[in-house]
């Protein structure tokens, strides 16, 4: 094993000390600046705390707190210019490494920077990898007050500008996670849940209606791919299954879960891919979804679903840069024609094309142009995700491109205006200083009516409904998102597992949709749901994946303000349809079904909820409600989402001698909406 050369250069003083290559030799250091010289140690399976897969050599370096501390690790220094790191701290044993933070080109350029809370006697291993270069350079562990140096990103030149926190997260503990890059509904039962993948294994934890969770696993083969760029959830083979979408490092696997929901077996690529953001969408449009994939290093890749389990691997014709650097893919209508697009945001060093960003309009015929230049989105921004939303509510869809780098400039807000866009950032109150990122994804996080932007983990942009935004000091991990405690506040799920943050705003209303296509695909996926209230007109298209590597709810969320009724909800489904709903009440889930026309008055409907009792049970279920279930057969479900029994009720009765003591869903639908409740069987 070789020995590397390392200047360890404290604030005051400097000495010659010798950098080890694995962890059970890393370096100790103090407090202090110290000189990071070529990458060439061992590399461990647990370092991938930047979310993303690690690379083939690293540094290792432990420092030990003596206090509870709030530290900052950067390589954003005056002398590093530059510097292309990436970091990764981890605490644990060596033979079992757990992440509590990662950062890559956090820092100004492409430098690393983050802060962490340090507890008094947990020795935290600082870890450099060669994901992107083995070249050396500095970096500096301690308090921000005492760095020599310091380039600090967020720092405009204006003096202490530091924002206010004006939307809070409550940090709680959930076992059994691992990794948290995934969020959405994996029973069937319309509440968002989280998936934690570790090898063959995915442990999903299943929200509640307490707002607790189960833990429960899906067994399947080894993944000849894990999730270590992206991950992506939808029915792939149309039996009602909610499926994953794992991007590696060499291939694409799609987990297929059996019908019965309690195991995968793998469908994977034979092709090298390096994937980056992957995205399921019927991009054919014949009803079932597709999986598309970026590439980094060549052509994206996209393999058409039969709807059986069966799929026909196609490279070309959505992003054919033969060089790559496709990043972060969105499939979303910019145009307003009714047909699902696709921008990629894109990143690469120098004057190439591999960094221009690029729209594909949607033909219509199962063909796409790239039309980015003719709309004003082909810049060579170095970004790794966008977040798309229609900020300023006028009906059409605006993009808000998020640097990775300022290598080529800073963060932009485009405006669409008619289907062009107009870069209005310097209107916007978004300073080209903000932290940059990879993560960059949009919701409504306080429910006033007005989608916000969350663009690096430390910092949201909270809307102001002017087309302007006001910058919110808010230290949460950049994860998935989902409502996980179904208080209608959307929550965020740390990507490196172990926590959620709960959103603790309050005193605005919301409502909730899920899209349940019949012609088109089960999940709804690329389907424009369209509210209209007091407020104004709202929109959303349903989407799998965004941001850069995580998968979030798909579930339509909306904040609402004061507003107590939504005039309308109307959803133009993929196949052309288009449902449409009036007079709905506020802080409601709705569960819609694709059908063409009016659905039946949804006060009326929301009337005759119906309920079961006695709960728990043994024997019998007896229901009351005013609905008619000669016409509307019941289903139960188990947890996985597995339907259990399906029956037209007789005498306002279920027998239940047939099914296991457990936890269930009753389930109907009725006039296009779905209604449930959920029982304990004894």
């Amino acid at each position: 094993m070789k020995k590397i050369s390392l200047i360890f250069t404290l604030v005051l003083s400097h000495g010659l000390m010798l950098a080890q290559n694995s962890c059970e030799e890393a370096l100790e250091v103090s407090q202090g600046t110290h000189e990071c010289e070529t990458l060439i140690g061992e590399v461990s399976n647990d370092l991938e705390c930047a979310g993303l897969l690690i690379g083939e050599s690293v540094n290792w370096y432990y420092y030990t707190a003596e206090e509870d501390e709030t530290l900052l690790v950067t390589s954003s220094l005056s002398q590093n210019g530059n510097w292309d790191s990436r970091l990764n701290i981890l605490t644990g044993a060596c033979s079992s490494l757990t992440c509590v933070a990662g950062n890559d080109d956090g820092g100004t350029g492409y430098t690393s920077d983050l802060t962490f809370e340090a507890e008094e006697g947990i020795t935290y291993f600082i870890v450099f990898d060669d994901q992107w270069t083995t070249n050396s350079g500095e970096f500096y562990i301690g308090n921000e007050d005492d760095v020599e140096n310091y380039v600090d990103p967020n720092d405009d030149g204006g003096g202490d500008d530091t924002p206010e926190t004006l939307i809070t997260f409550e940090a709680t503990t959930l076992p059994n996670v691992i990794t948290g890059d995934c969020v959405v509904d994996m029973n069937g039962d319309f509440l968002d849940d989280i998936v934690s993948v570790s090898g063959a294994t995915a442990t999903v934890s299943y929200q509640q209606e307490n707002g607790t969770f189960l833990s429960g696993n899906i067994e399947g083969p080894t993944p000849e791919n894990s999730p270590s760029w992206s991950i992506a959830a939808g029915d792939l083979d149309n039996n009602g299954m909610n499926d994953l979408m794992y991007g590696g490092g060499g291939g694409v696997s799609l987990m297929l879960r059996s019908d019965d929901g309690a195991t995968f077996t793998e469908w994977a690529t034979d092709e090298y891919v390096f994937c980056q953001r992957g995205n399921m969408v019927d991009i054919n449009n014949d009803g079932i979804l597709d999986a598309y994939m970026c590439h980094d290093v060549a052509p994206n890749v996209y393999m058409l679903s039969d709807g059986a389990g069966g799929f026909e691997y196609i490279q070309g014709g959505l992003g054919e840069t033969p060089n790559g650097g496709n990043y972060g893919s969105v499939w979303t209508d910019y145009n307003n024609d009714g047909l699902i697009d696709m921008f990629i945001a894109k990143c690469r060093g120098g004057d190439v094309p591999e960094n221009i960003n690029q729209l594909h309009r949607n033909n219509g015929d199962g063909t796409f142009t790239e039309v980015g230049e003719e709309v004003g989105l082909a810049d060579n921004l170095q970004t790794w995700s966008s977040a798309w939303a229609d900020y300023d509510n006028d009906g059409d869809m605006d993009v808000f491109i998020g640097a990775s780098s300022t290598s080529n400039g800073s963060h932009k807000m485009m405006r669409n205006d008619d289907g062009i866009f107009i870069d209005i950032t310097t209107e916007t109150g978004i300073l080209a200083s903000m932290p940059t990122g990879i993560e960059h994804v949009c919701h409504d996080y306080n429910n006033d009516g007005y989608v916000d932007i969350d663009i690096s983990g430390t910092t949201m942009l909270l809307n102001n409904g002017d087309m302007t935004f006001t910058h919110s000091n808010t230290a949460v991990n950049n994860g998935p998102v989902g409502d996980l405690n179904n208080d209608g506040y959307l929550d965020i799920v740390s990507p490196f597992g172990g926590e959620i943050y709960f959103n603790q705003s309050e005193g605005n209303n919301y409502l909730k949709i899920n899209p349940i296509g019949v012609q088109s695909n089960k999940n709804g996926i690329g389907a424009r749901v369209t509210i209209e209230s007091n407020l104004g007109t709202q929109i959303r298209d349903i989407k799998s994946g965004d941001g850069f590597g995580n998968m979030s709810m798909l579930t339509a969320h909306f904040g609402l303000g004061q507003d107590e009724i939504v005039e309308s909800v109307t959803i133009n489904w993929p196949s052309g349809i288009v449902t449409t709903l009036n007079n709905v009440y506020a802080n409601n889930t709705l569960n819609i079904v694709e059908i063409e026309g009016d659905v039946v008055s949804v006060q009326e409907v929301l009337a005759e909820e119906f309920n079961v009792y006695p709960n728990p049970t043994s024997d019998f279920l007896n229901i009351s409600s005013n609905m008619n279930f000669n016409s509307f057969p019941i289903e139960i479900l188990d947890l996985s989402g597995r339907i259990v029994m399906s029956i037209l009720v007789k005498d306002n009765r279920i027998k239940l001698a047939d099914i296991s003591a457990g936890t269930y869903l009753a389930r109907i639908n009725a006039n296009g909406v779905y209604h449930q409740v959920q029982f304990v069987k004894e």
